[in-house]
């Protein structure tokens, strides 16, 4: 399955130019047809949250950055009787558009989001997932609680806080949330959720790129 994943990924011909990932791509040996962008989570994130989500089994779910729907695959898939909403800006694919590929051709319909529904189409569970184009606020949220929630976007600590401090309206002590790429916050994020009596740790001990798990 995930070598299905990675060839729909790689050959999927996207119209957009983006900047230079060439680290990441060293690190994840992956790249889209005359694209830089990563896949952003391993194979081994990728099985670890659907068998999380498997096991939790959650009525509603949560993703804050969509991005080109790997981890959204990922939650999909682990949903038994559960839904999905997840959001994206697309902020970053529009700031990496170069002035001469015209970002308003596209602007309604991103590359990443095309990807995310064409992912979810083809592995059946488009019906489990909402794709919400627009950035996070909770005004936009039509849910009283999320079961579920993962977070890809907050890549600094302050980003963190204000999205934390906006799903405390949603979310309560049965709530689970993971936290990729934690490896690019200080530790005032920790800190700031320890202090509301919630617990931070990792999800995947060994790995170099924490995957964290926020719980009461």
């Amino acid at each position: 399955m995930w070598h299905e994943l990675v060839d729909l990924t790689v050959n999927w011909p996207l119209s957009l130019v983006t900047v230079n990932y060439d680290s990441l791509n060293t690190h994840y040996g992956l790249r889209m047809y005359h694209k830089d962008v990563p896949i952003s989570i391993s194979q081994h994130e990728f099985n670890f949250i659907t068998e999380f989500v498997r096991t939790l089994n959650p009525k509603n779910c949560l993703e804050i950055a969509t991005g080109i729907g790997v981890s959204t695959l990922a939650i999909a898939l682990g949903l038994k009787d559960g839904n999905l909403v997840t959001i994206d800006s697309y902020e970053e694919e529009e700031e990496q558009v170069q002035p001469q590929n015209s970002f308003k051709r596209n602007q309604n319909h991103p590359d990443g989001l095309l990807m995310a529904q064409m992912l979810a189409r083809h592995f059946g569970v488009q019906n489990k997932i909402q794709f919400v184009h627009d950035v996070f606020d909770g005004n936009i949220l039509r849910v009283d609680h999320w079961d579920f929630v993962f977070l890809d976007c907050p890549k600094n600590d302050q980003d963190f806080i204000n999205i934390f401090k906006i799903l405390l309206h949603y979310i309560g002590d049965h709530t689970k949330i993971l936290v990729h790429d934690t490896h690019t916050h200080s530790g005032a994020s920790k800190q700031f959720v320890e202090n509301l009596g919630w617990k931070w740790v990792n999800a995947i001990p060994e790995q170099h790129y924490p995957l964290v798990l926020i719980e009461k």
